[in-house]
């Protein structure tokens, strides 16, 4: 179960790459992409962000930076992930509170991440260089 946060182009993209992989389609978004697209990739919509993510077993982050959305992925959020849910941020850096999602997975309490993006570019968190060391984090 592939979760989408940002279902705009790029998260469109994203699954229907997934898809084709044979993952299961579920997305957040600020509205519901049209019927056509949804039966296309047989996706479900999911109106609660948190209700969202403490079901899936991957994140894709593919939202805007703005000021709405920053550490949209907060704590409390992150929290909600099942201990073998992976997360993946193609994104922007500050939409994931990122010391707290160190946290979390050196805690085990989230498997581990794919990170394209950093919260404080160009600046790279030294606790995520020593979890990619780790084979947690892919950076």
């Amino acid at each position: 179960r592939l979760g989408i946060v940002g279902m705009g182009r790029i998260g469109t993209a994203v699954a229907r790459r997934a898809k084709a992989f044979g993952l299961s389609i579920h997305y957040h978004n600020r509205h519901r992409v049209l019927p056509a697209v949804e039966d296309e990739l047989e996706a479900t919509y999911w109106e609660s962000l948190d209700q969202m993510l403490a079901r899936m077993d991957i994140i894709s982050v593919n939202c805007p930076s703005t000021p709405a959305t920053f550490h949209l992925l907060s704590a409390r959020r992150l929290a909600l992930l099942q201990p073998s849910a992976y997360i993946v941020n193609t994104a922007r850096g500050d939409i994931i509170d990122e010391d707290s999602l160190v946290k979390l997975i050196q805690d085990g309490k989230i498997a581990g991440a794919g990170l394209d993006v950093y919260e404080h570019e160009p600046a790279l968190n030294s606790k995520l260089l020593k979890l990619a060391a780790k084979g947690k984090v892919v950076l």
